[in-house]
């Protein structure tokens, strides 16, 4: 599982709940602390690993901006792709 598989799939909404979409990006985590050899990559992997645990806690807690303070903390593509997602999420 990688980021490019979970995007065809967010635009072409082949997820039926969020709970399918929360293990594709599980299962692409897990993917990588596994497969990767580079300890940059397994470092990265974690931090987006814990960026989206919080997110999804407090989506999942009532939350539906998927932040405590307002500021989500990334920029460019990736602020983009995660406002995509949060709305996904929001619609189901």
């Amino acid at each position: 599982m990688d980021f490019e598989i979970i995007s065809n799939k967010f635009k072409s909404r082949a997820y039926a709940n969020k709970e399918d979409f929360y293990a594709d990006i599980q299962l692409m985590f897990d993917n990588a602390k596994k497969f990767y050899l580079n300890p940059l990559a397994i470092e990265s992997a974690k931090s987006l690993e814990a960026l989206f645990t919080r997110l999804k806690k407090e989506h999942d807690n009532g939350n539906g901006n998927g932040t405590s303070n307002g500021s989500n903390g990334v920029s460019g593509s990736a602020a983009k792709q995660q406002k995509q997602q949060q709305q996904y999420l929001n619609q189901n």
